[in-house]
């Protein structure tokens, strides 16, 4: 079954500033632009964003667009756009003509289904490591996604981009087997070591206390010697005989 195409409305607008820009933006159009292999200049176009929300939510990012109301219907696919970091609301959008009888390449996001018996019954963890394929086919053949099963993943299992079965008319395009998804054992929060002192404060603080020790030997030895010269100028000389 061929993919419907969907109406957009366009615009063709100046090829202005920031200012103008946010003119466009403040009475209701969106700032956008269309670039092709057979265009010879960029064309710069406004579209009504609400329209294009509609688009996105319903046949999703790849659908085939024919933007009207721009002297000639152009056939294109939604290649960018750009939103507002905070509010989600769209800012610009870059739109690239495409031949419905010459092949593309496009990322086509995946879909997971089922629960992975690694982490029903074993406990793991699915781990997803990418969340779509890039893929050549025939604009009409863009799938809206690619469905995964991963049911049957058990613990330390994984999916590679080489295990994915899809339909013929889809070419997937890729240089390296690269993991889609895995089921991985929990990680176990392990206790955080006390560190132990650095030689060099552990060698300070031993001579630290050797000195404080040093400086009381000195002290003691002084209060002894004093006690001793009392003890000598209270006991009688050897040399003085008692009168009778």
């Amino acid at each position: 079954m061929a993919k419907e195409l969907v109406k957009l409305s366009a615009r063709e607008r100046e090829l202005a500033g920031k200012s103008v820009l946010r003119k466009h933006r403040r009475e209701g159009r969106l700032p956008a632009i269309l670039y092709g292999k057979k265009m010879k200049t960029t064309l710069p176009l406004t579209v009504l964003p609400l329209e294009l929300e509609k688009i996105l939510k319903t046949k999703g990012e790849n659908a085939i667009i024919t933007l009207e109301g721009l002297g000639s219907t152009k056939t294109a696919i939604l290649r960018d756009i750009q939103r507002h970091p905070v509010t989600d609301r769209c800012l610009h959008a870059d739109f690239v003509e495409v031949d419905l009888t010459v092949e593309l390449e496009v990322d086509v996001p995946f879909e997971f289904t089922g629960e992975p018996i690694g982490v029903k019954d074993e406990g793991g963890i699915l781990q997803i490591a990418r969340r779509e394929a890039k893929i050549k086919c025939l604009p009409h053949d863009i799938p809206e996604n690619i469905i995964i099963d991963v049911s049957q993943l058990g613990m330390h299992d994984s999916i590679h981009i080489q295990d994915l079965r899809i339909d013929p008319k889809l070419k997937l395009v890729f240089d390296s087997n690269y993991t889609i998804a895995s089921v991985v054992p929990p990680q176990k929060d392990e206790p955080t070591p006390v560190a132990a002192p650095a030689e060099g404060e552990a060698a300070a603080a031993t001579e630290g206390e050797g000195a404080t020790k040093e400086a009381k030997a000195p002290e003691g030895q002084e209060q002894g010697k004093k006690e001793e010269a009392k003890k000598e100028e209270k006991a009688p000389s050897k040399k003085e005989t008692p009168k009778k």
